[in-house]
């Protein structure tokens, strides 16, 4: 089992993490933010994530309308 799930799965049964425990997880943490490529693909990720929200708006602004004028009847 990966450290990371090991940590979540014990937080989520409600067991506080050992210290030993969250020292690895933030020794990994620091290596992920030091990755210029991991930082590239959460940048990309959350550019993308503005997007589908963009669309979103797009996509239902019409239904919104419509059920604003007639759902209310």
């Amino acid at each position: 089992m990966s450290k990371q799930k090991d940590l979540i799965e014990s937080a989520q049964a409600g067991n506080e993490p050992t210290e030993e425990k969250l020292s690895v997880f933030e020794e990994i943490q620091q290596k992920l933010l030091e990755n210029a490529k991991f930082l590239e693909f959460v940048q990309t990720q959350q550019k993308l994530q503005f997007l589908i929200e963009d669309l979103n708006k797009v996509m239902y602004k019409p239904l919104d309308e419509l059920f604003e004028k007639y759902g209310n009847k």
